[in-house]
């Protein structure tokens, strides 16, 4: 396990979520998953992400969230979480409301962390 909680929210439902997980071999490195089945409200309502920090017990505003849509940054703003945008090499998305903008997950470092673009 990680010596930083991680925690994945996705509004994907939790059978694709799963599949893909193990496909990729990353399910270990999550401390909880939680799937757009396990909330009432989809992004941009922030619901997802704060019941990840109250499930990991880490307070929203300590927490940072990596996303690739607007809604996503909606939601994570919303929550008071630090917000990265991650650019999609092909399709252009408005990630200006993101604390940070980077174009790939190899560029966060945390470093970056608490800069604003």
């Amino acid at each position: 396990m990680n010596a930083v909680p991680l925690a994945l929210a996705t509004s994907s439902g939790r059978l694709r979520v799963n599949e893909v997980l193990e496909q990729c071999n990353l399910a270990g490195y999550f401390k909880k998953v939680i799937t757009g089945d396990e909330v009432k409200n989809g992004k941009p309502d922030p619901e997802i992400f704060l019941l990840a920090a109250k499930l990991i017990n880490i307070p929203p505003e300590n927490c940072i969230v990596i996303e690739d849509s607007y809604n996503g940054l909606i939601a994570a703003k919303d929550a008071n979480m630090y917000g990265v945008g991650i650019r999609h090499p092909e399709i252009q998305v408005d990630l200006s409301i993101a604390d940070i903008i980077v174009e790939s997950l190899e560029e966060i470092e945390f470093e970056l962390i608490g800069k604003k673009e």
